[in-house]
């Protein structure tokens, strides 16, 4: 099966403790992914997680934004 990898920068949705959530990949890993949470996200899990960061293997997120390689960042 050919996953689809994310890249830094881009936006992905995943399953994490019975809720869906949504990040911004800010680091990418052989096979997985570092996700900052949106604000959104972490209030939804909160109590489960210490900060609004999480890892997410390549298996299990989709991929809903993809940055562009020449975005300039803020």
């Amino acid at each position: 099966m050919n996953v689809q990898k994310a890249r830094v920068h881009d936006q992905i949705l995943f399953n994490r403790f019975n809720e869906t959530l949504e990040g911004t990949v800010i680091k990418r890993y052989e096979n997985s992914v570092v996700v900052k949470l949106t604000l959104e996200s972490y209030n939804k899990v909160l109590e489960d997680l210490p900060n609004d960061l999480t890892v997410v293997n390549d298996k299990n997120y989709q991929i809903i934004y993809q940055a562009s390689e020449n975005k300039e960042l803020a």
